[in-house]
């Protein structure tokens, strides 16, 4: 082989393992927002606390999966199963966001409006028609929808944090 062909294979070996390696320099890997440095974790960049109001008819291990996701990322987390049980977890702990389903979320908004936390309420959103759709957007700036991954509604969940500490810095 010649001494350009050794050039062009060695270029070829070299692009193609930089590439393939994640390359970061002294300290970049702290300042991905949202990212562990160890185990490519997801770490929330507001922790705050969280109230899953789970219907009667959701699968209780779903829903214990679903904390524990949030609670390795750094949130506390609170479900209930019923409207009383709802009204005591908010008027007794401050929580920064309620998860809903989007059917009940219309009952709980007023319970969630007098709590003295006022958290901002996240509906779970399924399949619906685009005009359902349309009239969520417009109540809802932000919403988690029932097929993100674990790391979208991570993600969501850190956005809506943002949103409410440029408004409300005092609130959790």
């Amino acid at each position: 082989m010649d001494r350009r062909t050794i050039g062009v294979v060695l270029s070829l070996v070299v692009a193609i393992a930089g590439g393939a390696a994640d390359l970061y320099a002294c300290g970049d890997k702290f300042l991905r927002l949202g990212r562990s440095p160890r185990y490519r974790a997801y770490a929330a960049v507001h922790p705050t606390a969280i109230l899953i109001y789970a219907p009667a008819s959701a699968s209780r291990d779903a829903v214990r999966e679903y904390e524990e996701t949030l609670r390795r990322a750094g949130h506390r987390v609170q479900a209930v199963w019923n409207v009383p049980a709802f009204v005591e977890a908010i008027s007794s702990t401050r929580v920064g966001i309620v998860i809903s389903s989007v059917q009940d979320v219309a009952r709980l908004k007023a319970h969630a409006a007098d709590a003295p936390s006022r958290p901002a309420i996240l509906p779970i959103v399924t399949r619906t028609s685009r005009a359902e759709r349309a009239a969520i957007d417009r109540d809802y700036p932000h919403i988690l929808e029932a097929d993100w991954t674990k790391y979208e509604v991570l993600a969501e969940l850190d956005h809506v944090m943002e949103a409410r500490l440029r408004l409300m810095p005092a609130l959790p």
